[in-house]
């Protein structure tokens, strides 16, 4: 059995953002609680609440794949699925596999934050399939689908350090860094949407209004000292993609090239969890947190990169073979 169409099914270099996630929710539970690293376990909650995100997460891509065929068929798409190298029913019995693995996954987790890991684990694997369902059919709404299950992913990894329902609830900044970056994956995911559509303004108008409304809902967050870090971080982040999206849309001939930084705003998903950690951990020593958050931050920009640059050097050698 070949595994390369397997793990192609579920976006292997996508899935360090899903690791960002459990990252800034950690950071988010720390906002909360002052301190993440008071006890032995405390790691291993971390690893526990990444590997559910991952695990989420490729689900999610699985069951894209699944409910595209046709469409990723009609469109040439290379898909592992529409190309022919697995059948559907190979497809699903990978996600049932998955989902399966996932359970597991949150056995990780301790058992005094199991409980409230599943629920928000739930909620954001039922929004991931809801969006898969209908996003082809419903472009509007699927980019706040999106956001909303990154959002509730989010919250898994924070629940699996110890967030509460108790403790969301009386933290305003957690709904703030949130709901901040839920609309930050909206607007991108409508730039996105530009890629098959590049001549529709409804869709630049409202990522762009998303991408507006994440400064927002992030700026008062530099007020608090122990916010301050982390606001700056995302604060720029979604600046850079409103200045450059501005500027490349504005422009006729520049706008059919906008999804192509989509990679780059999507790699600023880690720089922002793996800082976020770093930042928002307050209550623990530096040494502690800015190893991994500083590893976390540059990984994905760095695959990214180098994905970008054989990407190039690949369209240049086919363009010299074309001329000899």
């Amino acid at each position: 059995m070949r595994i390369s169409p397997y793990l192609r099914l579920v976006r292997p270099t996508m899935l360090p953002t899903a690791a960002a996630d459990a990252f800034l929710g950690a950071g988010c539970a720390a906002t909360v609680a002052g301190t993440i690293f008071s006890d032995e376990g405390s790691w291993l909650k971390l690893v526990g609440g990444i590997v559910v995100c991952m695990m989420l997460y490729a689900i999610g891509m699985a069951v894209n794949d699944i409910a595209d065929e046709k469409a990723d068929r009609a469109d040439g798409r290379n898909r592992p699925i529409a190309r022919g190298e697995i059948t559907s029913r190979q497809a699903i019995l990978f996600a049932v596999t998955l989902c399966v693995l996932a359970f597991g996954a949150f056995h990780i987790v301790p058992k005094p934050e199991r409980s409230n890991t599943i629920l928000f684990g739930l909620l954001a694997l039922v929004i991931a399939v809801l969006y898969d369902i209908v996003h082809k059919k419903a472009k509007g709404l699927s980019p706040f689908l999106m956001g909303a299950a990154r959002m509730a992913n989010v919250l898994t990894g924070a629940s699996a350090m110890g967030l509460t329902f108790d403790g969301l609830a009386e933290s305003p900044a957690i709904f703030a860094i949130v709901l901040g970056y839920g609309l930050y994956i909206t607007a991108v995911t409508f730039f996105s949407l530009l890629e098959d559509e590049p001549r529709d303004t409804g869709y630049f108008i409202f990522g762009y209004v998303a991408a507006a409304f994440s400064l927002a809902v992030t700026a008062p967050l530099l007020r608090p000292d122990e916010t301050r870090g982390y606001a700056m971080v995302m604060l720029s982040v979604a600046g850079t993609m409103i200045a450059t999206s501005l500027l490349v849309f504005v422009s006729t001939k520049r706008r059919p090239d906008l999804p192509k930084f989509v990679p780059v705003w999507i790699s600023l998903v880690c720089l922002v969890g793996g800082l976020g950690f770093v930042f928002l951990t307050v209550g623990d020593p530096k040494s502690e947190t800015i190893v991994p958050g500083i590893a976390m931050a540059l990984f994905f920009p760095t695959i990214a990169g180098i994905m970008t640059y054989k990407s190039k050097q690949k369209v240049a050698e086919t363009a010299e073979k074309g001329q000899e």
